[in-house]
């Protein structure tokens, strides 16, 4: 390579091929084998890169992995989810699979074969998604992000103290500086999301010297957000792209053509984007009660107030009657981006929307501009940009359905969560592997025909294996206080899905099992273990 570096890659057939063929660009192995009526052959290619010299060919020991996966499904809490048996399995796996280790414990990648590295915003959301089951996982998420965390500004990485990371890459460009990803900092969210991760983390185990070990992470992410987060100081997280090498627009949504007004036109920034404001709320709360586990009870009353400052502020500017959801952004004179899209929905997730708005939410994200069909499109069928085949203008994400499904169930919305699960389980019963994509095309549903490929979509991908566990919450209502050995919940589960057991849910130093099934068209529920249990209340 350009940078000094010696890289290859060695392929090994078993048994060895008859013959090995080519013209210089290309190998074909060939295995030439008479083989009798019933009998079989089985063949094994080994694909192994590397960098350095080359050394023995190393020998795989495949039983060994096959072992650590069967560990991570017995070692884990028992689900039995009926007809979602096999789809829920398949998700435990595929998490499994895109985990790979780091000196600060597991990390999950985001997908294969595109995003096989770190990445800030995805792991914090796949960590939150898989919490409940595998609390490990959040563990080396928020390790390995405040490692990392900006200590200084650097406009080529977009980069400033106490950021989180977007993206870390090691390859031939990075090192020779052609790109920014060593690492790169281009998130809206990531900062945010980091905070409020360590807070759930806190809920579900009791953690507290975890939250000691990085609380000065804490206060550089919080430092961020009141500083270069918000450039000018309204208390609205805003971004704008400093790298020549970096990303127009950094949110999830952050392909160049994502974020536009209902005429079409792109946005200029620096732009507020809607569901960031409800991370950073979610962040206030969260760090709030972080705080008050410190002992620290002045610095928790003073982001309690900053939070509901935020919260008043945001309706104000970002609420539209006439769209009967937020707006998308706002552009960088304040203006609200006024198309509709499945952007507001995070903010259900976060706690950020009055319970006034979510209702309205509620039915306006089912409309038919919007509701596909196999679920929330991520851009208004309706809006100039719309395609049912882009990325990011009119496609339907799994992850983004099951964050706002997990919202609309906080706001007591029991029938509108519930529509998203069935329908996205649904659409991954009509795949040969049981797998949500990453993505899926916005077509709408024809009755008998399954969703759309999205050509490009990773498989698999760790938001949509983590949406299926978020699934499990979302039905149950389930929320917890590990301090308190508190269960909070309030099930609802859907025709398709009559039963549902969780056993052996880790709660702090308790484990507590989870029953709930339909009776006709009620659902009732036992909880044993060790906790108190109290029924969930929507939030106000």
């Amino acid at each position: 390579g350009a940078d000094g570096i010696f890289r290859h890659t060695r392929a090994r057939l078993s048994p060895a091929p008859t013959s090995i063929e080519g013209d210089g660009s290309r190998c074909v192995l060939v295995v030439r084998r008479r083989l009798k009526s019933g009998e079989s052959l089985a063949l094994t290619l080994d694909v192994t890169p590397g960098e350095g010299e080359l050394g023995p060919f190393p020998e795989a020991n495949l039983e060994a992995v096959a072992e650590s996966h069967r560990r991570w499904i017995s070692d884990a809490p028992r689900i039995a989810a009926g007809p979602a048996d096999a789809i829920v399995r398949r998700a435990q796996e595929d998490l499994r699979a895109l985990l790979f280790p780091t000196e600060d414990g597991l990390y999950p990648a985001a997908g294969i074969p595109w995003y096989v590295v770190p990445f800030g915003r995805d792991a914090l959301i796949i960590a939150f998604q898989s919490l409940p089951f595998y609390p490990q996982v959040a563990q080396g998420v928020l390790r390995h992000l405040a490692r990392h965390q900006a200590k200084e500004y650097d406009p080529w990485r977009d980069a400033a103290p106490g950021k989180i990371l977007h993206e870390l890459r090691t390859g031939e460009t990075t090192r020779l500086g052609l790109t920014p990803h060593a690492p790169y900092y281009g998130s809206i969210d990531a900062t945010p999301l980091f905070i409020a991760l360590l807070a759930e983390y806190y809920r579900w185990t009791g953690d507290l010297a975890l939250i000691q070990e990085l609380e000065s992470n804490l206060q550089a992410a919080l430092g961020w957000a009141a500083g270069p987060g918000d450039p000018d100081g309204d208390g609205l997280l805003e971004y704008r792209r400093e790298s020549s090498r970096g990303l127009d627009n950094q949110g999830w949504k952050d392909a160049s053509d994502s974020m536009s007004h209902a005429s079409g036109q792109l946005l200029a920034a620096p732009i507020a984007l809607v569901e960031a404001q409800g991370y950073l709320y979610d962040a206030y709360t969260g760090a709030a009660l972080l705080y008050r586990a410190l002992g620290d009870t002045r610095t928790a009353q003073q982001l309690e107030s900053k939070a509901q400052t935020l919260r008043q502020r945001f309706w104000q500017h970002f609420w539209s009657e006439e769209l009967g959801l937020y707006a998308l952004a706002l552009d960088y004179a304040k203006q609200p981006a006024l198309v509709a899209s499945s952007n507001p929905g995070h903010c259900l997730w976060s706690g950020m929307a009055s319970t006034q708005h979510a209702r309205r939410m509620a039915e306006r994200l089912f409309a038919p501009d919007l509701w596909s069909g196999w679920g929330i499109r991520t851009l208004s069928a309706n809006a100039p940009r719309y395609n049912p085949m882009s990325y990011h203008n009119g496609s339907v994400w799994p992850h983004d359905n099951a964050l706002i499904a997990w919202g609309l169930k906080r706001y007591g919305c029991d029938q509108a969560a519930n529509s998203i699960v069935s329908t996205l389980l649904q659409a991954a019963q009509t795949t040969p592997d049981l797998r949500l994509p990453e993505l899926f095309c916005g077509f709408t549903r024809l009755a008998g025909t399954p969703p759309v490929p999205y050509p490009a979509a990773c498989v698999p991908q760790g938001w949509d294996a983590g949406a299926v566990l978020l699934f499990l919450r979302t039905l149950l209502g389930l929320e917890v206080d590990a301090a308190q050995r508190l269960i909070t919940l309030r099930p609802a589960l859907p025709p398709q899905l009559p039963q549902l057991t969780i056993e052996g849910l880790p709660l702090g130093s308790a484990s507590v099992t989870i029953s709930a099934w339909r009776a006709g068209e009620e659902t009732r529920f036992e909880v044993t273990g060790d906790v108190a249990v109290q029924l969930a209340r929507p939030l106000v």
